[in-house]
């Protein structure tokens, strides 16, 4: 019956619990497509709903949610080997959602979480007993993961699959996916999965430490994915929203990474991020795991006091801009001009610098980053009057009768602006 299937009731009546229904297609010319569908008869969860805005912000039951995550945590001997010293520092910290490969379905991780109030994206590859018994259940959980690397390890069809059958279990959380992007490629690998999970999760992790200049293109990196990510959506996305919490990288090791990223990198990347597009914004990764009989040095934001500082220093600042990124954006400004530096970014893709302004309270707030390695002075024609505060920075600038504000940019530089908007503007 066109593009549907029908399946004959069963001689017997269904029971309560998990079935599946294997599907096998094939067309007169060969092509084969192979199915795995299931369904429950059984209680369906009465905890959280979450669901995406138009504009891609998650609400969790019917609020808006700005996701500040991070990857991988577990106990170590930094926190005492305890859940709730790691989570409690986290939430000091400004992170408010949570990630645990090998932990999140313990209780002491999920006691933890809910004592301190924060959210969760958990595994839903594998939808066991447990999953259904318990997990899905759980009130903390605001996305089930159904996709890690995915392009590696998963086709497009398994993919959906996975994605419909977590919803199939519990259709009140939106589905989540990461991978990397490869936005330099003619066909980058989320053009294949884009249609699928609601949120996307991009794996950016540019600074390899193996070519300085490579390397301070990390920002404009940023820039090309979040860019190919949105177009994918919209061309791709089949009309329904769709979020992007991009993963920005504050490890080293792997084999493939041989340094941190600088602090000036690290924030350049993320508010790169946030200019373009996310709808949060997650971190990896959180532990060091030092295996030297297997050659294993990997290390995470806990892994000396410089990078802890570093860290926390950007997600405490995104945490006080929450109310601001949460608000629906406003008629944008002009590129700003380029007065003295690059006009184009590191990579020559693009303007050097770009900016986001957002409306909060009356006030409004201007993100904006240099994507270029190299000072850079710009002009915002942003219509603002009075003083303009330069957040975090100790200082204020005057602006013009016209509206506009200059202000110098270092390399990969970030600055925030806090002003009142001309009237009529």
């Amino acid at each position: 019956r066109g593009d549907k299937f029908v399946m004959e009731r069963p001689s017997r009546d269904w029971t309560q619990g998990v079935h599946h229904v294997d599907v096998h297609v094939a067309d007169q010319l060969g092509n084969v497509a192979d199915a795995r569908k299931i369904f429950l008869i059984g209680t369906a969860p009465a905890t959280t709903r979450t669901t995406l805005r138009d504009d891609g912000v998650i609400l969790v039951d019917g609020k808006p949610h700005f996701p500040i995550g991070i990857y991988g945590v577990n106990r170590h001997m930094f926190n005492a080997y305890s859940f709730d010293r790691a989570v409690s520092d986290l939430k000091a910290a400004g992170f408010n959602t949570l990630q645990s490969y090998h932990s999140d379905r313990l209780p002491g991780f999920l006691a933890a979480v809910s004592r301190h109030g924060m959210r969760m994206w958990t595994d839903a590859r594998k939808l066991n007993d447990d999953f259904v018994s318990r997990i899905r259940f759980n009130p903390d959980v605001i996305a089930w993961y159904v996709g890690d690397d995915t392009f590696d390890n998963t086709t497009p069809e398994q993919l959906q699959d996975r994605a419909d059958n977590a919803r199939a279990l519990d259709p009140s959380r939106v589905t989540a996916q990461a991978d990397p992007v490869w936005s330099y490629s003619t066909v980058d690998r989320y053009w294949h999965y884009a249609a699928v999970a609601d949120v996307f999760l991009p794996e950016i992790y540019p600074v390899r430490g193996k070519s300085e200049k490579d390397d301070r293109q990390c920002v404009a990196s940023v820039i090309r994915d979040m860019r190919c990510i949105l177009r994918n959506q919209r061309e791709r996305g089949g009309g329904r929203p769709h979020a992007v919490w991009p993963i920005i990288q504050e490890f080293y090791g792997w084999s493939s990474w041989s340094r941190f990223p600088t602090e000036d990198e690290f924030r350049g990347m993320c508010f790169a991020a946030l200019v373009h597009g996310a709808k949060g914004l997650t971190l990896y990764t959180y532990g060091t795991t030092l295996v030297p009989e297997k050659k294993i040095f990997n290390y995470g934001v806990t892994a000396t006091e410089d990078v802890w500082r570093a860290t926390t220093n950007l997600t405490r600042q995104v945490a006080s801009l929450v109310p601001v990124l949460l608000e629906r954006d406003v008629a944008q400004p002009p590129v700003p001009q380029v007065l003295s530096g690059p006009a184009r970014d590191a990579m020559d893709e693009g303007p050097s610098v770009t900016a986001l302004l957002k409306c909060h309270d009356g006030w409004m707030y201007l993100l904006s980053v240099n994507a270029a390695d190299a000072a850079v002075t710009a002009r915002f024609d942003a219509g603002a009057v009075g003083p303009v505060e330069v957040l975090w920075e100790d200082r204020k600038l005057a602006a013009s009768d016209a509206g506009t504000v200059e202000d110098a940019f270092a390399p990969l530089g970030v600055h925030v602006y806090r002003f009142r908007k001309q009237k009529g503007e």
